[in-house]
């Protein structure tokens, strides 16, 4: 699918639990397509294009996230039954995605309200999920999720009997809830909070050796009200933020970083027209924290420990040129 930059490939919910490999999760579905690289096992990073994982951003509607999937690779950080599409930019995506250098993955989650109750219970050799989405008025729909990993909990208490020592492995959870009000001609309004939790866990009898901890979190809160306006154009404004923590420990050291991160932007946006024409996506967006992090390694020259505020405003501007079947943004 072509979408508003030219190399743009969105994948929707039909194709994304039927595509080979993907095991029904939303951004496994995207890992062969030209531009990614194949990523260590287990790491569930993406590389695009030779960059970085770093270097690659991720939204779950327009809310970016520090991290796609959880430890292992083995699930996205929300649950698969709430994206409604993904769409990956390995490159030229459009100004509203400035902060960015590889590639963009964007998770676009359903906006129709839920036409009749409905929930689903998954278990499988790594985790236990539960979704759930149902109307609690007629303009006023709800949709959660949970999902929780538990092969710690299971070697746990097999492997010392076992004799095999210490061995680590991942636990990992999270949770979405999110509430869509439809005001008709008002707009539509949206709430949703995410959480994850990734912690690399010792199992088993610890020994200084395997004293070593790996954890990524994340909580975000995201509003939105999103409104049709006269002549075509659409504004959306957005508030969105909240802690996110990385954390490495070692035996006598620790390394972390924890900012606090938050958003506001307003953007307007009118398509081209499909007899040709021009469209534009204006907006101001501005992102600001504050951040607590240490360095504090054995082996590292010099240890660093601290904490600063940080502001990043933008205005951006973007036209689209419709000419017949060709569209140049």
């Amino acid at each position: 699918t072509i979408e508003e930059a030219e190399i743009a490939r969105t994948i929707d919910r039909e194709e994304i639990v039927t595509l080979p490999g993907s095991l029904g999760d939303p951004v496994r579905a995207i890992q062969n397509l030209p531009g990614l690289a194949r990523p260590p096992f287990g790491s569930g990073q993406l590389l695009v294009r030779g960059t970085g994982p770093e270097d690659t951003a991720y939204f779950i509607d327009g809310l970016q996230v520090p991290l796609v999937f959880h430890f292992t690779a083995v699930s996205t950080v929300i649950s698969a039954q709430m994206v409604d599409e993904i769409t990956f930019f390995p490159g030229s995506w459009g100004v509203r995605y400035g902060r960015a250098q590889g590639g963009i993955v964007d998770l676009a989650i359903d906006e129709t309200l839920p036409r009749k109750p409905y929930t689903e219970v998954g278990v499988d050799l790594f985790q236990t999920s539960v979704f759930s989405k149902f109307r609690v008025g007629e303009k006023l729909g709800l949709q959660m999720a949970v999902r929780r990993s538990y092969v710690d909990a299971v070697l746990n208490p097999v492997l010392p009997s076992l004799g095999l020592g210490a061995i680590r492995a991942p636990r990992y959870y999270d949770a979405q809830i999110r509430l869509q009000h439809d005001a008709g001609r008002v707009g539509m309004f949206d709430v949703q909070f995410l959480l994850s939790d990734d912690r690399f866990k010792v199992v088993g009898e610890e020994t200084e050796e395997t004293s070593i901890g790996l954890v990524t979190a994340f909580q975000k809160l995201a509003m939105s009200w999103t409104v049709e306006l006269p002549g075509g154009w659409r504004n959306e404004l957005t508030a969105n933020g909240g802690p996110q923590v990385e954390r490495f420990d070692v035996t006598d050291g620790e390394a972390y970083e924890k900012p606090v991160i938050g958003m506001v932007r307003n953007e307007l946006y009118k398509a081209a027209p499909d007899t040709g024409g021009v469209g534009w996506r204006l907006g101001v967006d501005v992102e600001g924290g504050y951040d607590q992090f240490r360095y504090d390694v054995p082996g590292f020259p010099s240890k660093e420990e601290g904490s600063a505020w940080y502001m990043a405003p933008a205005l951006y501007a973007e036209p689209t040129i419709k000419v017949g079947f060709a569209e140049l943004t």
